[in-house]
C-alpha cells in the first residue's frame, strides 16, 4: 500500500507519516518504520477537471496540541476539507472556484500557523496566498 503520486509528507505530533496521494485522492498514514496504519479518503463530489489530478494535495493538521483536524487542499474541486484527525471523517469544507478572496484559482499548498491561521497558496493563474482566521 504505496501512494501513487506522493504530492505531500507531514509527521504528526504522535509521530505518524501522513501522505498525500493526489490521484488517489486519499491521506495515507504510517508509523516512521513503514508500516500501513489506514487511509482517509478525500470527499470528491464534482470537478470540472479529468480525474487524473486527484484531490489530495496538500495537508497539514490543526494547531491545537492534539491536532484534532486535518486540512486537505482539494486541488482538483478548488477546496479545503476539513477532516477530523481521529475518524477520518469529513466535517466541513471551505471555498470554490473562482478568483474573488475566499475562491480558489489553483490552490495548491496549505499550512497552519501556531494561531489556527489557514493559508492557501494558489499556483497557475492564482498566484496569491490567502489567510483565513477560523472560527470556533
Amino acid at each position: 500500500m504505496f501512494a501513487a503520486v506522493v504530492h505531500c509528507v507531514e509527521i504528526s505530533n504522535e509521530g505518524l507519516v501522513c501522505i498525500c496521494d493526489r490521484e488517489g485522492n486519499r491521506i495515507q498514514v504510517f508509523t516512521k518504520q513503514g508500516e500501513f496504519i489506514r487511509n482517509i479518503w478525500i470527499p470528491e463530489g464534482a470537478a470540472e477537471t479529468p480525474d487524473v489530478l486527484g484531490n489530495a494535495w496538500s495537508m497539514d493538521f490543526s494547531a491545537d496540541s492534539e491536532q484534532r483536524y486535518l486540512f486537505v487542499m482539494d486541488g482538483l474541486n478548488e477546496r479545503v476539507h476539513i477532516i477530523e484527525n481521529a475518524s477520518g471523517e469529513a466535517v466541513g469544507m471551505f471555498g470554490r472556484s473562482g478568483h474573488a478572496a475566499g475562491d480558489f484559482d489553483f490552490g495548491h499548498t496549505i499550512s497552519v500557523d501556531s494561531q489556527g491561521n489557514i493559508y492557501v497558496a494558489e499556483t497557475g493563474e492564482g498566484r496569491r496566498i490567502q489567510r483565513f482566521t477560523p472560527s470556533n
